[in-house]
């Protein structure tokens, strides 16, 4: 939770289910680590000198972004998280969104290809999201206690700057995903703090740190037992099909119009009006979900996956899918199932097994079968939608 990923060897299921409940961000280490780092540094040099403060807060930060690897989005939250530490003990101000564009400017300065990292993608825009939705949205939820109402904005912000760009990657969306991150947040905030504190105990005393560190057995498992609880819901992640790049520009200038507006109207201390809420949640809706059924009514398609073993062949129809062959286990998890997800596919209505493979159970964890044949079974026609005569 401290270190991200790339600090542990987590086994796959665990990113996998993480991934699929919309929290993949809390095994990354990102922009939450780094405030919470900054957090820490404030609250324990609050007593030393504005410059004292600086120095040691700086050595702190860079020294976590170098125990993580240099990941770019740690790299944006450090330089951020030091323009404001900066702010903070010399009493100035900054501005949040050119401090954005000045760390990604350095950023891609040092290494351009970056642009094309997802990591670097999503860090930066679900910041500006955050900079622009999260204080209008928390200051619309104000009939909530202060803490829940911040929670939920970060989240609702995060999510709905995030999700136009996990369209166009992956095609899927998480329902599940504010409410989940909501009440996860504290478990995250606590295994995240209590990792940082049990580090500075071990380095003193590693016999102390070992038995400090069972004392986050409870959040941390609570966190798995979580997430977990929400892999099994239905409908937890569901397939859309991928969106155009034209899509992506259209929602996010009605993300953009929208955060504008509400800020605007709150500091002219004037109620936005909900009517233009929910136009801009219908128009993003229908952008979206028309497109979607239109090539589901219509689409004729037959796609042969790029398998090593037999070949794994999807026939799309109106109405019908159907697939032949499921492929290895890692076929599956790397061919399969990103296909399906990019195409929007969520249910297959007849599965064709002609090998003695065991993978559609992996597969049944993403897209419900309703018919499968195996191997030495009787496989009519009708099952591709064609009509037999008498003579078949």
């Amino acid at each position: 939770m401290v270190m991200g990923r790339n600090g542990i060897d987590l086994p796959f299921t665990v990113q996998d289910e993480f991934s699929r409940a919309g929290l993949a961000h809390a095994l990354a280490a990102s922009g939450f680590q780094v405030s919470l780092l900054i957090s820490m540094i404030l609250a324990l040099t609050r007593r030393l000198s504005g410059r004292a403060g600086w120095i040691l807060g700086s050595a702190i930060v860079l020294a976590y972004v170098g125990l993580t690897g240099l990941q770019p989005a740690v790299l944006r939250a450090a330089i951020m998280g030091l323009a404001a530490l900066y702010a903070l003990t010399s009493d100035r101000k900054i501005r949040p969104i050119a401090s954005l564009l000045v760390a990604a400017t350095l950023l891609l300065l040092w290494n351009p290809l970056w642009i094309w990292n997802l990591g670097f993608q999503f860090s930066f825009i679900a910041t500006l999201g955050l900079l622009l939705t999260a204080q209008p949205l928390s200051d619309r939820l104000d009939w909530l206690p202060t803490s829940i109402a911040s929670t939920a904005a970060v989240s609702i912000a995060a999510y709905l700057w995030t999700l136009p760009l996990q369209l166009y990657v992956f095609g899927t969306v998480s329902p599940y995903s504010i409410l989940i991150n909501i009440l996860a947040t504290p478990l995250i905030i606590v295994v995240s703090i209590g990792g940082m504190i049990n580090a500075l105990v071990a380095l003193g005393s590693p016999a102390i740190g070992t038995l400090t560190a069972k004392l986050l057995f409870l959040p941390t498992h609570a966190l798995l037992q979580l997430v977990s609880q929400v892999d099994r819901l239905p409908g937890n992640i569901y397939a859309i099909g991928a969106a155009s790049a034209v899509q992506v520009v259209i929602l996010y200038l009605l993300w953009a119009g929208l955060s504008w507006r509400f800020s605007q109207d709150f500091s002219q201390e004037k109620q936005p009006a909900p009517n233009l809420l929910w136009a801009t949640a219908a128009l993003s809706l229908s952008l979206v979900a028309l497109p979607a059924w239109y090539d589901r009514a219509h689409l004729t398609q037959i796609s042969v996956l790029a398998t090593a073993g037999m070949p794994v062949v999807v026939v799309q129809m109106p109405g019908r899918v159907v697939l032949i062959n499921s492929g290895s286990e890692t076929e599956v998890r790397y061919t399969v199932q990103p296909f399906l997800r990019q195409a929007g596919i969520n249910q297959i209505d007849r599965a064709i097994g002609l090998d003695d493979r065991s993978t559609w159970d992996k597969l049944r964890e993403t897209n419900a079968i309703e018919t499968l044949y195996q191997v030495g079974r009787a496989i009519d026609a009708q099952l591709l939608g064609v009509e037999q005569n008498a003579d078949d």
